[in-house]
């Protein structure tokens, strides 16, 4: 779940998770490689993807299609 809510715990929602994307991520990191190391913290790849997305969307990562890497936007 993206957002916090009566039922879904701050721990649980996608703002967490992103939150935690952001500080153990490198510099620049592959999707598949960020995904992996994050699978211990983050339950689903679906919750992986949302939280991602999220970091896009609000221009804290930014993403190399070709390469298939992820960044941190400056």
């Amino acid at each position: 779940m993206m957002f916090p809510s009566k039922i879904v715990r701050i721990e649980e929602s996608g703002i967490a998770f992103a939150s935690l994307i952001l500080a153990k991520m490198e510099a620049v990191e592959s999707i598949s490689g960020l995904s992996e190391r994050m699978s211990d913290e983050i339950p689903t790849l679906v919750e992986f993807i949302i939280a991602l997305d999220l970091l896009y969307v609000t221009g804290r990562v930014d993403v190399d299609e070709e390469s298939g890497v992820v960044y941190r936007a400056v």
